[in-house]
């Protein structure tokens, strides 16, 4: 829970830091993340 947590706080603060061609990277990462644990 807490690595979860320190995950979703880290990807705001990129979201807030990074140009938007970062964010669209972090958005296809975390959409690539969540697929896996899903098949997982």
């Amino acid at each position: 829970m807490a690595g979860r947590t320190f995950a979703v706080g880290l990807g705001a603060l990129g979201w807030m830091v990074f140009p938007p061609e970062h964010r669209t990277l972090l958005a296809e990462l975390a959409e690539l993340a969540a697929s896996a644990r899903e098949h997982a």
